[in-house]
Parts: structure tokens; C-alpha cells; sequence
């Protein structure tokens, strides 16, 4: 049988192939801002946090509710964007065909873009995620 991570070599290389051709001009400027926006996320919820907790009778219950908020929030994010990204690399893709043609099993086409569309759907959240926790 095939091998699972050759499902998954034509995407690699094209994301290879991507980067490299990618300037440093261009990616130079998009880590300034993703940092610049890490920054001022944690300060906010940093900031958010030490006031909740100051208060005196209720500070742990806002604290609570406020992370549970961003965790439900991010559940809903993840849900939306999990299906659309979902219907795409399940049904609107152009190589299905080629795919289910191909001598690999279902299984293991079907665990290619299960991967796939975590990965798809994930990164926006996760990058989000990062400066919230680490508040």
C-alpha cells in the first residue's frame, strides 16, 4: 500500500516551493505586524486579567467566565471554519477524482484530508490562541 505521507508530497512541495519564492521584503513586514499583534493581544488580556482578579468578591468569577468565553468562542470559530474548509477539501477539491481512481485505499485518502482540513481550518486559532493562554 502507499504510503500516507505521499498523500501529503505534492501539497508539501508546493508549500516549499512557496516559500522560497516568497522575498524577504514580503515576509519581513508580515512577522513585524504578527508580533506587533501578539504583543498588544497578550498586554490587552493581560492587562483584562489583573483587573478581574484585583476585584474584590467577584475577580475569580470574571476571570473564569472571560476564559471561558475565549474558549467558546474559539469553539465556534473552529466549527465554522472547520466546514467550509471541510467542503472544500472533501467535495470541491479538483484531484478527487484522480484520487479515488488512484490504487489507495479510501481510508487513507479520507485520513489525508481529515489532516488536511485540521490543518486548514486550525492555524488561524491557533496563532490567536497563543498570546490569550500565555496571558
Amino acid at each position: 500500500m502507499v504510503n500516507q505521507g505521499l498523500l501529503f508530497y505534492p501539497k508539501y512541495r508546493s508549500a516549499v516551493a512557496a516559500w522560497r519564492k516568497t522575498s524577504p521584503g514580503k515576509a519581513l513586514p508580515l512577522a513585524v505586524v504578527t508580533l506587533l499583534f501578539w504583543a498588544l493581544t497578550y498586554n490587552l488580556f493581560h492587562r483584562m486579567l489583573v483587573y478581574f482578579r484585583s476585584t474584590e468578591d467577584i475577580g475569580t468569577l470574571l476571570t473564569v467566565k472571560l476564559v471561558s468565553m475565549t474558549l467558546i468562542s474559539f469553539l465556534l470559530i473552529l466549527m465554522v471554519s472547520n466546514l467550509i474548509s471541510a467542503f472544500n477539501t472533501f467535495f470541491f477539491s479538483e484531484d478527487l477524482y484522480l484520487l479515488v481512481s488512484s490504487p489507495v485505499s479510501l481510508h487513507r485518502i479520507y485520513l489525508a484530508r481529515f489532516f488536511e482540513t485540521m490543518a486548514h481550518a486550525s492555524w488561524m486559532v491557533m496563532l490567536m490562541a497563543v498570546p490569550i493562554f500565555a496571558a
